[in-house]
């Protein structure tokens, strides 16, 4: 039907959906689980979405996929697509650096966003990018994707604890992971430092376009307005894919036929994902992956809640303040703890006083004292709650 009816958006979100949801689940190994679920995503990214831009309800399916099948835990392999996930995204951007600071974040990924469109550019830069492209042809090296991985993988390697702990040969890995022979040399001379810089970021950026179908320009925006976003992470992608759906609302010719206000949440939800557990840990040599909260994404839930309200008020939606009312609620009570625990008192009670004033008169708090109480005895509370 795909092929008949290229432009029928319901068939490719079905069959995405069953291939993620309903036949993952047949499977047994964590290999072919995360294969099907990689295929539904793959059907929308670089077939459905691409023959049907203005569908609005492919980006929230993509966006649902990624948010919910690999980024919560209801799927008993959840973690396996979670590893997935970190060691194919930090094969194209590389292995962040866990004490960068947001700017020093964003200040990387902007490389790639501004990078050279075309090799051909990439050449013009420097003699020493020149040279480099030219020795590189010289040794039969391919200047493609698969390039962009050989070097990330090398250097995934190289920043594994996990590798140096169990005392991994260095020396054999590059055979290990069939890197060609004289790419050590070359990312090794100190006259091609800048110039591999250049070029790494020239690959990751046509990875991005021709590869994963996403516009560098738009992720370095969502970076600069809501923080640094690590791509390893299923949220980030689940904001994208929903941040680019919403932005199709404008173009279509029949808006009542799109679920906008849920397309909107998925967006709430990831950020909300992002605070709760946006640090990635992940060692690419064992596999080992965590994921720890990340409070640099508190502000960045409260602007998208306020943007969500904005455009809900201009696409004329109903009942958006019930539909988006509780998880604001729930979040600024998250946020609440989480400040205090990181002994950010004056932010803590920002956010217990913006929840006060919002919802302490709303009917399902009419029974209970939370808002009564200080902020250190509403975390108390929240520990016993969930504990």
């Amino acid at each position: 039907i795909t092929t008949l009816q290229p432009r029928f958006p319901q068939v490719w979100a079905f069959h995405a959906w069953n291939m993620a949801y309903n036949i993952s689940v047949t499977t047994h190994t964590p290999q072919e689980r995360w294969s099907w679920v990689n295929n539904g995503i793959i059907l929308l990214r670089d077939q459905g979405i691409p023959l049907n831009p203005r569908a609005v309800r492919l980006y929230r399916e993509l966006s649902w996929i990624f948010f919910h099948k690999v980024g919560q835990f209801s799927d008993d392999m959840h973690w396996y697509y979670k590893q997935q996930l970190a060691r194919e995204w930090e094969e194209i951007l590389g292995k962040p650096n866990p004490d960068d600071t947001t700017e020093q974040i964003k200040a990387r990924f902007r490389l790639v966003a501004e990078a050279p469109p075309t090799l051909a550019q990439v050449e013009e830069s420097s003699a020493e990018a020149a040279a480099l492209v030219a020795e590189m042809r010289s040794y039969g090296i391919n200047i493609d994707h698969n390039l962009l991985r050989q070097i990330n993988r090398l250097l995934m390697i190289r920043m594994s604890y996990d590798a140096q702990i169990l005392g991994v040969d260095m020396t054999q890995v590059p055979q290990m992971l069939g890197v060609h022979p004289q790419l050590i040399s070359l990312l090794n001379n100190p006259r091609y430092v800048q110039a591999f810089t250049v070029l790494v970021a020239h690959l990751r950026k046509r990875a991005l376009v021709d590869v994963y179908h996403m516009d560098p320009a738009k992720m370095m925006e969502i970076m600069d307005e809501f923080g640094p976003i690590d791509w390893r992470h299923p949220a980030a992608h689940g904001q994208y894919w929903s941040t680019i759906g919403t932005e199709k609302y404008d173009e279509i010719r029949n808006p009542t036929d799109v679920d906008l206000l849920n397309t909107y949440r998925q967006k709430l939800h990831s950020f909300q994902d992002l605070t709760r557990y946006g640090r990635v840990s992940f060692d690419s040599f064992t596999g080992a992956i965590d994921l720890l909260p990340d409070w640099r994404f508190i502000p960045a839930y409260d602007k998208a809640y306020d943007a969500a309200i904005e455009m809900a008020q201009r696409t004329n939606q109903q009942n958006v303040e019930t539909s988006y009312g509780p998880g604001h609620e729930n979040f600024l009570l998250m946020a609440t703890m989480y400040m205090y625990l990181y002994g950010d008192q004056a932010e803590a009670e920002k956010y217990f006083l913006r929840a006060r004033n919002l919802y302490a008169n709303a009917p399902h708090n009419q029974y209970n004292k939370r808002y009564e109480s200080t902020v250190q005895e509403l975390v108390l509370q929240e520990f016993i709650h969930t504990s």
